[in-house]
């Protein structure tokens, strides 16, 4: 999972907070979309003549264009697709849906009190989720986590299984993650660690014993997680890592600075951030191997380390270090230690960055001018090699506000650029290195398909003041992105399920 590396471990996860239901599992690995087909069903969701939305959902083949069936269900607000195959989660004012294209049916799901109109599967809460049958959703506030069954169609209200801080305090799961083997979910409150069971959530395990723990993680198989304890602040920290159960508890380092890791895909190997507690910011970075207890040191940096992005494979890492007037990027290599500078990424973003371990990531610039001969531009890094593209560069005639989505290897992106009464939309290739426009209108809504190979695209056209809506497919290759395929009628895209 991607634990947020900034100086205020308390507070690590409330800065950043990406919009959009693209939650991916922890590794993404890539996909070759050559000749792939269209699979999966795609969820529309109708529209009249004016432009406003109806209730009930549109079930449409997306590899023929026909309607295959039709949902019955309140007028949805947002839809999630999930990890099993024919399923989605959709939200309906207060209602949450557990929506199944095998029989084209609506079965609500209990929250108790709970109420779904501000829920989502929050990419920051839950940042590394990797559940097939199990999925979680959150509150802004994080006061709010429910477990779903996505199988069963059961909900579990985990913030009511773990103890209150006080009386009028509510419990706030700054983090939340679901085992890759589905058998348990990690949390943390900003004070304590806890384990759930999945089969059976009536109850929350401490995981540590000690005043304070901080920056849980679990192995790529799901059997072990490590995590940090320390007495408080400038008391130091130490790394403890144990099974699921509970068992063979044992103590891997301890530093008098805190030490923040995440675990490196395919191995037992660490990704450790130590830094200072006092005085100027500061620390290294470093590989540990749990077997041998090597170290192999990455980089030292004055500033605050605040974006980490591992390849899927666990072989490299972009890092970004923030300080006064700037900051330093770089590629660094785990196994060797190697690393090279990269400057033509500073005062950029990286995507996803902490919220998943991928191949490709786009470095969105900030809106400053990082390029003075160009302007600012969205740049594509290949975290394999460590070349780095320019992908588009930002007009001045238009507003970059919305947070750009990716594929889920991070070769592909969504941009939209919007005036007052126009957005458009660009599909950008890191591997192939093009940006290309596919859509232009009042408002242009797109997604990704869940292999990333497609697109789909929702496109508004006013006429005489009323709106009507039209979704197309678009391919994510780059030689054919500009053709649309003819549009499915008046509606709107709810979600793509697989």
């Amino acid at each position: 999972m991607r634990i947020r590396l900034a100086l205020c471990l308390l507070l690590y996860v409330i800065a950043l907070v990406p919009t959009g239901p693209n939650v991916e599992a922890r590794v993404l690995a890539t996909t070759s979309c050559t000749s792939m087909p269209l699979t999966g069903v795609l969820l529309l969701r109708p529209v009249n003549s004016i432009g406003t939305a109806l209730r009930g959902l549109i079930a449409i083949d997306p590899a023929t264009g026909d309607r295959i069936g039709e949902i019955d269900v309140p007028l949805i607000d947002d839809a999630f697709p999930t990890a099993l195959p024919g399923k989605a989660i959709a939200i309906s004012g207060n209602e949450l849906y557990l929506v199944d294209t095998s029989d084209f049916s609506a079965t609500p799901v209990s929250l108790g009190k709970g109420n779904a109109a501000d829920l989502s599967p929050n990419q920051v809460q839950f940042r590394g989720t990797a559940g097939t049958r199990f999925m979680l959703f959150g509150s802004p506030s994080f006061d709010q986590v429910y477990l779903i069954d996505v199988q069963l169609g059961v909900a579990t209200d985990l913030s009511v299984l773990i103890p209150t801080p006080s009386p009028d305090s509510p419990v706030v799961l700054s983090f939340a993650a679901v085992t890759p083997d589905d058998a348990h979910v990690l949390a943390w409150d900003g004070r304590h660690v806890y384990v759930f069971e999945t089969e059976n959530p009536t109850g929350a395990r401490q995981v540590d014993t000690g005043a304070f723990a901080f920056a849980p993680d679990f192995s790529p198989d799901g059997s072990e997680l490590i995590y940090s304890t320390s007495d408080g602040p400038g008391s130091g920290s130490t790394l403890i890592l144990e099974s699921f159960d509970g068992s063979d508890s044992q103590v891997i380092r301890s530093s008098a600075h805190a030490q923040v890791t995440l675990w490196i895909p395919g191995g037992r190997t660490l990704f450790v951030d130590e830094r200072t507690e006092d005085g100027a910011a500061a620390g290294i970075a470093f590989v540990l191997d749990l077997e041998t207890g090597e170290e192999t040191r990455l980089i030292s940096y004055s500033g605050s380390l605040t974006s980490v992005q591992l390849s899927a494979d666990g072989e490299h890492a972009l890092l970004g270090v923030e300080m006064m007037g700037g900051g330093d990027w770089s590629i660094a290599n785990l196994a060797t230690g190697d690393v090279v500078d990269l400057p033509q990424l500073a005062g950029g973003k990286a995507l996803p960055g902490l919220y998943a371990d991928a191949p490709w990531s786009l470095v969105v610039p900030f809106g400053e001018d990082s390029d003075p001969l160009a302007g600012p531009s969205y740049r594509g890094v290949n975290l394999d090699t460590g070349e780095v593209g320019r992908l588009l560069e930002q007009s001045p005639d238009l507003q970059f506000v919305q947070q750009p989505l990716l594929s889920s290897d991070g070769r592909y992106s969504l941009v939209i650029g919007q005036t007052d009464s126009r957005q458009t939309l660009w599909l950008l290739d890191a591997e192939a290195l093009q940006a290309t426009q596919i859509a232009e209108g009042p408002t242009v809504t797109a997604q990704f398909s869940p292999d990333g190979c497609q697109v789909a695209v929702t496109r508004e056209s006013r006429v005489d003041g009323f709106s009507s809506f039209a979704v197309s497919i678009v391919a994510s290759e780059a030689s054919t992105a500009a053709t649309m395929a003819e549009p499915y009628g008046s509606s709107q895209y709810a979600a793509w399920v697989r």
